[in-house]
C-alpha cells in the first residue's frame, strides 16, 4: 500500500498547474452511455497505430524492468478500446497473464472507498464535513481539539494529523479494526486536522469502517461488515464480478497472478506472499481483481457515477467532491496534476509485491490501468502512463 517514491516519479510526468482543478459540470440524471460534461472531443483520441505504439512500448518497458507479468486497459468514454495481458503469472508456472487475471492493486483500492462513501453520502444523512464524531460518538484522537476538528474529508485526504509513521505501530496480521481505533486514539499528532498532509493507510481504512457504522452495520464485526458494503453498494453494481477483499478465495481462482521480487543476486524471483485474510487496513488497499473489473471502475469514474451496464451507481455532483484536492492536490483516494491545461486524475498502488496504477482525464474522457506482479516496477509504469498521456492530447 506504500505510495513513495513512485508518488514523486509521477509527479514527474505532468506539468503541475497553480491553480485548483476546474470543477467539471454535472451531466444529464441517470444517463447511461457516454456522460462527457468535460469532453470536447466525441472522436476517439486514439488510432490503431497509436494503440499498436502503446503496446510495443509496454513490452520494450517490460523487458528493459524485466516485470514477469502485466495487464493494461485503456478506456475512453465508456468503451474498453484496449485489453491486454503480457508475460507471465509466475515465474515457477509460466502460465500467461490474461485479462482475466487477478492482482493485488494495493492504494489504488483508496478511491473505491472514497467512492463507497460517495454513495451514502447521496442518501443525505451524511456530508464530507461531517464531524467524525457525528458518525461514530467514541471517536478519539489523542487531543481533544483535533477530535472535535477532526471532518470525514480528512480521513480520505490525508490531512488528519495522524503521521505516515505510525503505521510501523500497527500489525496488520495480527490487529483488528478495533486496534486500528485504538491506535488512532492514542498516537501522537503531527498536526490538527487540515493543517498537514501525511499520507495514512490508518486514516482511510478507519474511513472505510466509518461508512460500515455510518450504513448502520455492526461495530463488532467491522471487517465483514465493509466487505459486504463494499460488494452490495460497488463491486456487484458496477459488475467487478471477480474482485475480492479475500487472499484466500483469490488464490483458489484459476486465473491469479504472485508477486515477484529480485534476490540478492540481483535476479527476479517469486516473493513470498505477506498477504493475510481479515487484514485491517483492507480499506486502503486490500483488494485483488483484474483488468477488466478495474477497467469497469474507471469507465464509472469517467461517466460520473454511471456503471458500463448503465445502472448509475453515484451521483455526479458526490462523485466529483472525491476528485477535489486539498494539500498537495492530493483529493479523496486520488492524485491530482495537470497536463496541457487538463485535469489527470491517477494513484499508484504497491503491495504484496504488486504495483498498480489507474489514471484517467475526464475532459479528454480517457482513462488507463496497469497492473504488474513486482514490487519493483523501476519507472517502467510511469514511462507506460507517459506514453498514454502524450497520445491522449
Amino acid at each position: 500500500m506504500k505510495i513513495a517514491p513512485f508518488f514523486v516519479l509521477l509527479t514527474l510526468l505532468f506539468l503541475v498547474g497553480c491553480d485548483t482543478a476546474d470543477t467539471p459540470a454535472t451531466p444529464p440524471a441517470l444517463k447511461s452511455k457516454s456522460v462527457v460534461s468535460e469532453a470536447t472531443n466525441t472522436e476517439s483520441r486514439f488510432t490503431s497505430q497509436e494503440l499498436q505504439k502503446l503496446r510495443n512500448i509496454i513490452k520494450s518497458e517490460q523487458r528493459r524492468a524485466n516485470i514477469p507479468g502485466i495487464a493494461v486497459a485503456v478506456i475512453e468514454r465508456d468503451q474498453v478500446i484496449f485489453v491486454e495481458g503480457f508475460g507471465v503469472r509466475s515465474l515457477d508456472t509460466q502460465e500467461p497473464v490474461t485479462p482475466e487475471t487477478l492482482f493485488h492493486i494495493g492504494s489504488t483500492h483508496k478511491s473505491i472507498t472514497a467512492m463507497l462513501w460517495a454513495t451514502i453520502i447521496d442518501e443525505d444523512r451524511f456530508n464530507w464535513d461531517m464531524p467524525v464524531t457525528d458518525i461514530y460518538p467514541d471517536f478519539r484522537l489523542s487531543d481533544p481539539q483535533a477530535t472535535s476538528q477532526l471532518r470525514l474529508h480528512h480521513l480520505l485526504n490525508m490531512t488528519s494529523g495522524i503521521p505516515d509513521d505510525t503505521e510501523a505501530l500497527f500489525d496488520a496480521e495480527y490487529d483488528s479494526p478495533t486496534d486500528l481505533f485504538d491506535l488512532l486514539a492514542e498516537a501522537e499528532l503531527s498536526a490538527l486536522p487540515g493543517e498537514d498532509f501525511s499520507y495514512s493507510n490508518l486514516t482511510s481504512s478507519a474511513a472505510g469502517y466509518l461508512a460500515v457504522l455510518a450504513d448502520g452495520g455492526d461495530q463488532a464485526n467491522l471487517y465483514e461488515g465493509y466487505e459486504a458494503t463494499l460488494q452490495r453498494r460497488i463491486l456487484d453494481p458496477i459488475g467487478m464480478q471477480n474482485a475480492t477483499l479475500s487472499v484466500d478465495e483469490a488464490r483458489r481462482r484459476p486465473d491469479y497472478a504472485v508477486g515477484h521480487i529480485y534476490n540478492d543476486d540481483d535476479e527476479v524471483v517469486v516473493a513470498e506472499s505477506y498477504d493475510v485474510v481479515g487484514d485491517a487496513l483492507a480499506p486502503s488497499g486490500g483488494l485483488k481483481a483484474n483488468v477488466q473489473d478495474m477497467a469497469a471502475y474507471l469507465s464509472t469514474q469517467l461517466n460520473h457515477g454511471v456503471a458500463p451496464n448503465g445502472q448509475r451507481i453515484v451521483s455526479a455532483d458526490s462523485l466529483h467532491e472525491t476528485w477535489q484536492p486539498y494539500l498537495e492536490e492530493y483529493a479523496l483516494g486520488w492524485e491530482i496534476r495537470m497536463d496541457n491545461g487538463d485535469r489527470v486524475i491517477s494513484h499508484e498502488g504497491s503491495y504484496d509485491s504488486f504495483n498498480s496504477l489507474l489514471m484517467f482525464s475526464p475532459k479528454r474522457n480517457v482513462g488507463l490501468v496497469i497492473l504488474t506482479n513486482t514490487d519493483e516496477p523501476d519507472v517502467a509504469l510511469v514511462l507506460m502512463a507517459q506514453a498514454f498521456i502524450a497520445l491522449s492530447r
